[in-house]
């Protein structure tokens, strides 16, 4: 019973991640945004961790 089970969370992890591409443009862009300067340094309590918490 615990090798199907295992197979089987196994078999779902992989197909999930085959089903969501990350792309190289995507993780640029939103690592830009967060080392940008509208984000005010995103110091603990700050309205710029604020805004990376929406991104």
């Amino acid at each position: 019973m615990k090798n199907i089970l295992s197979l089987s969370l196994v078999m779902f992890v992989f197909s999930c991640a085959a089903q969501n591409k990350i792309e190289e443009k995507s993780i640029k862009t939103s690592l830009e945004y967060l080392a940008s300067d509208v984000l005010e340094g995103r110091s603990t309590g700050s309205i710029g961790i604020e805004k990376a918490a929406v991104l």
